[in-house]
């Protein structure tokens, strides 16, 4: 045990620090992941980026037992952006609507494509936030 308490202090708190920069840096990953898939525009594409989840159309087709593992699928880049807008601390539907409204009937049109990827850059963050290390 060392007397010296800078380097008790040091040898505590850095794999603590790392361990923080870590998850940031797979929430910086995970969101401009997100966001190379959102400019591809196609909400069907596989979102590979995403956590896989369970597939419960698969699973009613061949009727798994419950001691088996349940059959994974990649999400699709719509289920991702839905998921982004259901969490309290991030974008909400309703500003989704309103940018769908505006873009069908304003005469704004100038700024609708810079309000929807900063929508975009809001739903990746919130998506990643929520999803990494699941």
């Amino acid at each position: 045990m060392s007397t010296d308490p800078v380097a008790d202090a040091a040898r505590y708190y850095e794999p603590r620090f790392a361990e923080a920069d870590a998850a940031d840096k797979a929430e910086e990953d995970m969101a401009n992941a997100f966001l190379c898939a959102a400019h591809k525009r196609d909400a069907n594409s596989l979102a590979t980026f995403a956590p896989m989840v369970t597939d419960w159309e698969a699973l009613a087709l061949v009727g798994s037992p419950a001691n088996k593992p349940k059959l994974k699928r990649y999400q699709l880049m719509h289920e991702c952006m839905a998921e982004s807008l259901d969490y309290s601390k991030g974008p909400h539907k309703s500003e989704l609507m309103q940018l769908l409204l505006n873009v069908a009937y304003s005469s704004d049109i100038v700024n609708a494509p810079a309000q929807a990827r900063a929508l975009l850059a809001r739903m990746a963050l919130t998506f990643a936030t929520n999803n990494v290390g699941i």
